[in-house]
C-alpha cells in the first residue's frame, strides 16, 4: 500500500504480540516482540524501527500471509532474521521478503521452508539488497524480482526462476 509520495503509507492494526493460538496478526517487529517464540504465527512481519532490527525465532514460526516487509524508514540500519524455521501458512503461499529501503540490507539466516514439507515458493522483491546467508529447506521456486539477491549459501535454493525484472543474483558461499 503505497501513499501520495510513493512510500509505503502508515499501516494501521499491527500487533506488538505473537499469536501462539493459530491466529495470524500482523506483527511490527519492535523490542516487544523481537523474539517470536516456537509455534508463533503471524500474517504480515513489518520492520519500521531502526531501534529494532533483529527478529529472533526460538523454534518454528508460521508467516500465515507470506509478507516480510521492510520499510524505508529502517534507514542505514540492516535488519536480520535469525533462529529457527520460517514457514508459509499454505502450500500455495509464497514467503514474500519486500525490501523497500534501499539504503541497508535484509540479512536472513534463518531456514525458509514450505507448509508441512510441501513444496513452497520464495520471493524476493523490492529495490532494496536481500542476503540468504542460512541453508533454505524450501522444495519450490525462488523468484527474483527487482532486487539485488546475495545467497551466501547455496543449499537448498530451490530452482531459480527469475522474472524479466531481476537486478543481480549473487552466489558467494559454498553449497
Amino acid at each position: 500500500m503505497k501513499g501520495s509520495d510513493g512510500l509505503f503509507a502508515a499501516f494501521e492494526d499491527f500487533a506488538d504480540a505473537w499469536s501462539t493460538d493459530g491466529g495470524h496478526p500482523a506483527i511490527d517487529i519492535t523490542p516487544a516482540c523481537s523474539t517470536a517464540p516456537d509455534g508463533a504465527t503471524a500474517s504480515v512481519i513489518r520492520f519500521n524501527d531502526p531501534t529494532c532490527a533483529t527478529l529472533t525465532l526460538e523454534g518454528n514460526a508460521t508467516l500465515g500471509g507470506g509478507v516480510i516487509l521492510v520499510t524505508e524508514n529502517m534507514g542505514l540500519t540492516p535488519v536480520t532474521i535469525t533462529g529457527g524455521r520460517l514457514f508459509t501458512g499454505d502450500s500455495t503461499w509464497p514467503i514474500q521478503i519486500v525490501n523497500m529501503n534501499t539504503k541497508a540490507p535484509v540479512i536472513v539466516e534463518s531456514d525458509l521452508a514450505g507448509f508441512t514439507g510441501k513444496a513452497a515458493h520464495v520471493c524476493a522483491v523490492g529495490p532494496g539488497k536481500i542476503v540468504f546467508k542460512g541453508a533454505n529447506s524450501f522444495l519450490g521456486n525462488l523468484f527474483i524480482n527487482n532486487t539485488e539477491l546475495t545467497i551466501d549459501n547455496g543449499a537448498a535454493i530451490g530452482t531459480v526462476a527469475a522474472n524479466g525484472n531481476e537486478k543481480v543474483i549473487r552466489m558467494t558461499g559454498a553449497g
